[in-house]
């Protein structure tokens, strides 16, 4: 066990506050969802993707601008642009999953599926499993997604000895491919082989037991993932993509597979490092722990994520999602348009158990995204008195506290 002093940010026994104390703090307006408004924003938001497109179409052409590097300069923005406005699309999906979008599920539900359909997301799947984040976010045993391993875990996962893997572990080598692969395929991973996610043993002993011969694919709807009652819905949420997925190669034989991908895959790509690094750092980060049952409770689950700014592109493009995490976990039926006055609302109650970075902006997001790959790599348990245990840290924790500057509400 690590022995650990520093535990200035942890409330071992979780929060005195209870959610309806939380509840009580916000204006009951936050509370309210609006269809028109709702409907509003996921119109804009396919038409500013579907406008963006037919411009650059129309006029990012050779014979009216001649000089390939800069059609290229050109395409590059085009996919970067496209990836800010295809991530907001799976933003609104993912609200639709939450029940977030309006009052009313069909049409949440509808939504949803065309949105995520669009972007190869299997909507009910994903939605199924989401909801056992939400149920178990911190979990050691429990959670779906980013759940770090034990350092015995991780190092024997490496394959290498431990001697050796301590010694590379946290070098700027390693954690750059780390953070490529994980920003370049983390998304698609993730939904095929739960990259990140909880291990297949740990996901048996919780199920029925009707699938444990399944895989944990999101697309399988044997998967030990689900129940045999889920089995249509994930197969309307595969019919879904398949439809995308057809879309697609037809314009790849009426047009050309080079278009496609310049059209669709590369925006896609951005939209992989978007969501990846977003649902990442909300929920990874070093004065964050981990939990096993002896200590686990939903409120302490629920505060244990982080809030942060990416700036004009987290306001304009995100819908400021990544600035009102914390609250998301505690009422995920709030709509985005009233997150922000619900955390300000939320913030005094927490108190300690509100984090949010002090860094802001891009540069600081990227920053952060990248000193948290590069050290928040295991967890180990803490050497806590009065005989407190099952709370587990990243192992080297104080080294990256110490690149970090928060601000924790008193």
């Amino acid at each position: 066990m690590a022995n650990m002093k520093d535990l200035d940010m942890l409330q071992p026994t979780g929060p005195k506050y209870k959610i309806d104390d939380l509840r009580s703090a916000i204006p009951q307006s936050c509370f309210q969802r609006s269809t028109v408004r709702g409907v509003y924003h996921v119109t804009l938001n396919i038409l500013m993707v579907v406008v963006v497109f037919l411009i650059f179409h129309a006029y990012v052409r050779p014979e009216i601008v001649e000089w390939k590097w800069l059609r290229l300069a050109l395409w590059l923005f085009y996919s970067f642009l496209q990836g800010l406005l295809a991530t907001g699309l799976w933003i609104l999906a993912h609200e639709c999953g939450h029940q977030a979008l309006s009052p009313y599920t069909l049409l949440n539900d509808s939504a949803g599926f065309l949105l995520h359909s669009m972007l190869l997301v299997p909507y009910f799947s994903f939605k199924i499993t989401h909801a056992r984040h939400h149920s178990y976010n911190a979990h050691l045993y429990k959670d779906v997604v980013f759940v770090p391993k034990k350092h015995e875990e991780y190092t024997r996962a490496s394959g290498l000895p431990r001697k050796i893997n301590e010694a590379i572990e946290d070098t700027p080598v390693v954690a750059a491919i780390q953070l490529l692969m994980m920003q370049l395929v983390g998304w698609p991973a993730y939904l095929t082989l739960n990259v990140s996610g909880q291990s297949r043993l740990n996901w048996i002993s919780e199920a029925s037991g009707e699938h444990q011969n399944g895989s944990l694919n999101h697309f399988n709807p044997r998967s030990s993932l689900f129940r045999k009652k889920d089995a249509l819905w994930i197969l309307l949420s595969d019919a879904g993509c398949l439809i995308t997925a057809s879309f697609l190669y037809y314009l790849a034989v009426r047009f050309s597979w080079k278009e496609v991908v310049i059209w669709y895959f590369v925006p896609y790509l951005w939209v992989n490092h978007w969501i990846v690094a977003i649902t990442y750092l909300q929920h990874t980060d070093p004065t964050m722990y981990r939990y096993d049952s002896s200590i686990w409770n939903f409120q302490l689950g629920a505060a244990t994520t982080i809030d942060r700014s990416i700036g004009f592109i987290g306001s304009w493009f995100f819908y400021n999602v990544v600035e009102t995490h914390v609250l998301h976990h505690h009422f995920p039926k709030i709509p985005f348009y009233h997150a922000l006055e619900a955390t300000s609302a939320i913030r005094p109650v927490m108190g300690l158990h509100y984090k949010r970075s002090e860094n802001e902006g891009l540069i600081a997001f990227l920053q952060s995204l990248w000193l948290t790959a590069k050290t928040c790599l295991w967890v180990e348990e803490i050497d806590l008195s009065e005989g407190i245990t099952g709370v587990f840290s990243f192992g080297n924790k104080q080294k990256s506290l110490e690149m970090y500057m928060y601000k924790i509400d008193q």
